[in-house]
């Protein structure tokens, strides 16, 4: 599982820094418990960050927050969506 956990991270973050669609990740080859558990640390990760960012950028958890909702209406998008064709 900790090998799975590592390549669904590593595909989370992309090759080169970039973070893919959360979406398109979210629907990959992954198993859901990888998933799952690859989206606890990133959320953990993100907000350890906004917090450490507060002294230089007072708006770091507002805009860490916006974008959480974002990615979360994504996600409700697309479990609403017809899942046969993924």
């Amino acid at each position: 599982m900790q090998k799975r956990i590592k390549l669904a991270y590593n595909d989370y973050y992309g090759t080169e820094d970039q973070e893919v669609l959360r979406k398109e990740w979210a629907i990959s080859e992954h198993p859901s418990q990888s998933i799952s558990a690859v989206g606890q640390v990133t959320w953990t990760e993100g907000t350890e960050m906004a917090i450490n960012d507060l002294a230089t950028d007072l708006y770091a958890v507002e805009d860490y927050l916006t974008m959480l909702k974002q990615q979360l209406s994504e996600l409700t998008e697309l479990i609403r969506s017809d899942l046969d064709q993924i």
